[in-house]
Parts: structure tokens; C-alpha cells; sequence
């Protein structure tokens, strides 16, 4: 899984901070609309460039969200997220 260093100044829902990305399926850094989940609420964002080319995550829109969350692999994320914050007494 490779991580990559991302300008964003945090989940666009809960304000935590996102200055990291993985690709879990494969090696690639995020691009334009992809999928941005955020591991504190788990929310579904957006990633894009801004119009100074740095890369950030805003809010997906109903349709977007519904998407990515009717995806198994969300679903299985979600799962083993809420285990870890159960775990660490988040």
C-alpha cells in the first residue's frame, strides 16, 4: 500500500485532519474524483484539485455518497474501522 502526502486542510465533515492518502487497491497516488474516506468519522469525501493544483477532499454529494457506499469495499472498511476505534476506546 503506498501512502502519498496530500495538502488538504481536513475532512470536510468532521475537521480532522487528512494529510496522508493509501491506495488500497493498488500503487497510485489519488486523483480527481476519487474516493476520500475519512478514518476519525468515516464519511465519504471527494478528492480534487484546487484551483492551485493541490490536492484536497470536499464534501461527496447524495449521489456520490450513496455510490461509494453501497460498494463492499466501503462496507468492509467501515466494519474494520468502527473494530479498531472499539479497540483503541475512540
Amino acid at each position: 500500500m503506498r501512502h502519498t502526502e496530500v495538502d488538504d486542510p481536513g475532512c470536510p465533515y468532521c475537521g480532522a485532519p487528512n494529510d496522508d492518502a493509501a491506495d488500497v487497491l493498488g500503487d497510485k497516488r489519488p486523483r480527481d474524483g476519487d474516493y476520500a474516506f475519512c478514518g476519525f468519522c468515516a464519511e465519504v469525501g471527494i478528492f480534487e484539485y484546487s484551483p492551485l493544483g493541490r490536492l484536497r477532499s470536499r464534501r461527496a454529494t447524495p449521489e456520490e455518497e450513496r455510490a461509494a457506499k453501497s460498494r463492499p469495499e466501503y462496507i468492509n472498511w467501515v466494519k474494520a474501522l468502527r473494530a479498531t476505534h472499539r479497540q483503541h476506546g475512540i
